[in-house]
């Protein structure tokens, strides 16, 4: 009978659960194009976040895939924008799924599951009825933030967690832990918190730092209230989730690179959240739309800043929260301090995320590693959500409960046609992926097992280029291969395929490609078709591959992506420049300068690298000879390290240095610094320390 009571009770998960599949069937449209057809097939940052799903799948691993930046390893320490959720519950079902596009759809799905059944437990631990409980467990997960954000950000869709993170808060705030004893203590309760805290730790940076924050409010207002007892066990939670987190991150910690570019503070106001955001849509057939649209037409940037989009109902709710903040007993709620717990944690979302406000001074003075504060409004949806229904919880008490659940299923799909119309969601790119799956799937049959791909052209990666995910492709397709895209920046073996990247002597550039193993090159001709000057040389080279292998040449059927087969290729020494040198990293162009005597000379900023590639292919000694000056009467120290190592004094008079070395084959890189004070240029951006000039290297 127990058992049955049990049941009995668990009856509304069952209720929700199909009612959530059947809205999510609706919405997304899946079944139209099938499981095995990615939900969103972009080449933008859905390619990221599946690469480390994929890496984490077969390796284990999240921080080094041996896949990717050959002939070294792609580093993700410096890049730590993962949640572990997904990657454990991706894992979890690679035990069952073979097919890595259909983990992730299935992945996809399951986030409107979980987050119903997450949602459907926090409300009836608030103490909800079921219908009141179930009407914000089939519209929280519907929410257009959900859609626009899809697989394009595994990390933000991961959002499931948010519900219990806000109950924690809800606990602290409520109860007074002044009257709790040891012996009313549970171990099933503890390890239910401890299983919440261990979620909170794991899941997007961004919402545990914001659940954090929340804890802070609420750790706040209990000491106003005298209350130590509720304080320091939120205390206790914030240092539990820290302490997690410090442990699933200590490799990023350790590993990452010191010259690392950080966000300025000015990236938090960029990714802040506009109030007017959470009143227009983003879908251009929504009637409000007119409202998004003005703004986007005023200059305001089209980011995710626009993703909270509340809906009908969420503005209602988000409102009713407003007039609390005026009397807290207005609508009175049966629970009490629910009102006020939801206004406060909802006008502290405002202050820290809106723009120029508590976000800019924490990135200003604490930290711009944190910068996307516009996904705090998943948290304000949430709180929107439940303050309607506090709301007509209690203005429908004298109203049957059958009239009541009526409300509840016009309101859900009121949210559902509202927030999350199909168009809104989908961008599946079906011929673009069949045609991409059949071009790695050829190339994998043409190249024996383990061979490595050279990718045209090198971009700096990731965040430097709109589409600099696309290198992935390749990875994300194939099983057998290795590739070159994907080596992170600011990583230590970024310069060496910069270098091989700037050869414009095609005979060597093929000579080094065999030279490091490669035994094909792949060439991706919707990036070589941008006219960024960076792209000349690959498209230069791209353009001879096409003229001198067209024999062995394969097509992807949209035309957009080409492979060549230099297996055959002789490495040759008799090329016209066997020795070639490059500059990038930190030194800036030549002829910049209006003086006739520094035509041949160019700036450099802090540090910079010279790469000199030898195709000789066995060792070769050389001399580097060059100039350098300062604009400063002092000596500083200018320093060569890395294949040279060599200190010189230099100032304001022009100098001429010398060095012998040996080249090793293949590339060699010199890594340039110096203590010179940088030139005071007002109405120059760059930070320019010295000039370095008339250089050549000779053969001894």
């Amino acid at each position: 009978m127990i058992i049955l009571k049990r049941l009995k009770d668990k009856y509304i998960y069952f209720i929700v659960i199909i009612g959530c599949i059947l809205l999510s069937y609706y919405a997304l449209d899946i079944f139209a194009n099938g499981l095995y057809t990615p939900i969103i097939y972009s080449g933008y940052d859905d390619f990221y976040h599946e690469g480390l799903a994929k890496n984490f799948i077969e390796n284990g691993d999240i921080w080094v895939n041996d896949n990717l930046g050959y002939p070294f390893q792609a580093e993700f320490y410096n890049f730590p924008m993962v949640s572990f959720t997904y990657l454990y519950i991706c894992k979890l079902l690679s035990f069952f799924i073979k097919d890595f596009f259909l983990i992730i759809n299935i992945y996809y799905i399951l986030t409107f599951i979980l987050t119903s059944i997450t949602t459907l437990y926090v409300m009836r631990k608030i103490k909800f009825e079921d219908h009141w409980a179930a009407l914000v467990a089939l519209t929280y997960p519907f929410c257009q933030y959900h859609y626009l954000h899809n697989i394009n950000h595994m990390t933000a869709i991961s959002f499931y967690v948010v519900p219990l993170i806000i109950y924690l808060c809800y606990i602290i705030f409520i109860y007074d832990f002044r009257q709790w004893s040891i012996k009313q203590i549970k171990i099933w309760d503890v390890l239910k918190y401890v299983s919440v805290i261990f979620l909170f730790a794991c899941t997007d940076i961004f919402y545990a730092f914001f659940g954090c924050f929340f804890l802070f409010i609420v750790i706040i207002y209990k000491l106003c209230y005298k209350n130590i007892h509720n304080a320091i066990a939120g205390i206790g939670i914030i240092i539990s989730v820290v302490c997690m987190m410090v442990i699933n991150y200590i490799p990023a910690v350790m590993m990452m690179s010191s010259n690392l570019n950080r966000h300025s503070p000015s990236s938090a106001n960029t990714f802040s959240l506009p109030l007017i955001g959470l009143v227009s849509p983003y879908n251009r057939n929504h009637p409000l739309y007119f409202i998004t649209n003005r703004i986007l037409n005023v200059g305001i940037s089209k980011n995710e800043t626009f993703y909270s989009y509340l809906g009908i109902i969420g503005v209602i709710g988000f409102a009713i929260m407003i007039l609390w903040l005026f009397n807290e007993k207005l609508f009175v709620d049966k629970r009490e301090g629910a009102t006020k717990f939801f206004s406060i944690l909802n006008i502290s979302a405002i202050l820290l995320a809106v723009p120029l406000s508590l976000d800019f001074l924490f990135a200003l003075f604490v930290s711009s590693s944190i910068r996307t504060y516009c996904r705090i409004g998943i948290f304000i949806i949430l709180f929107s959500f439940i303050a309607l229904t506090i709301f007509l919880e209690n203005v429908s008490r004298n109203i049957k409960r059958i009239y009541q659940i009526l409300l509840v299923i016009v309101l859900i799909f009121i949210n559902l046609f509202d927030s999350s119309p199909r168009a809104l969601a989908l961008n599946h790119e079906e011929e673009q992926y069949a045609s991409d799956r059949q071009f790695v799937q050829s190339i994998e049959e043409t190249l024996e097992e383990e061979a490595a791909v050279y990718q045209l052209p090198y971009m700096d990666f990731p965040e430097n280029y709109a589409n600099d995910n696309r290198l992935l492709k390749g990875y994300l397709h194939s099983d057998k291969l290795k590739w070159s895209g994907g080596l992170v920046q600011n990583t230590e073996y970024v310069p060496y395929l910069e270098a091989i990247s700037m050869i414009t002597d095609y005979d060597n550039y093929l000579n080094i490609l065999k030279y490091y193993g490669y035994q094909g090159v792949y060439c991706d001709t919707a990036i070589l078709s941008n006219d960024r000057d960076e792209f000349s040389i690959a498209r230069s080279f791209y353009n001879y591959l096409a003229e001198n292998f067209s024999e062995q040449m394969i097509i992807s059927e949209k035309g957009d992506l080409y492979f060549f087969d230099i297996r055959d290729v002789d490495k040759k020494t008799n090329t016209t420049e066997t020795i070639q040198m490059a500059f990038f990293n930190g030194f800036y162009k030549e002829n910049e300068i209006e003086d006739e005597r520094f035509q041949t000379w160019r700036w450099m900023s802090n540090s910079g690298n010279i790469s000199i590639v030898n195709t000789f292919f066995e060792d070769v000694d050389v001399k580097l000879s060059f100039k350098a000056v300062t604009t400063d009467e002092e000596y500083s120290t200018l320093v060569l390290s890395g294949t040279v190592n060599k200190e010189y004094q230099i100032n304001n008079q022009i100098a001429e240095y010398d060095v012998q070395f040996t080249l090793q084959p293949g590339v060699n890189i010199i890594e340039v610094s110096s203590d010179t004070r940088p030139i005071d240029a007002p109405n120059d951006s760059r930070t320019l320390l010295l000039l370095f000039g008339d250089y050549s290297i000779e053969i001894k």
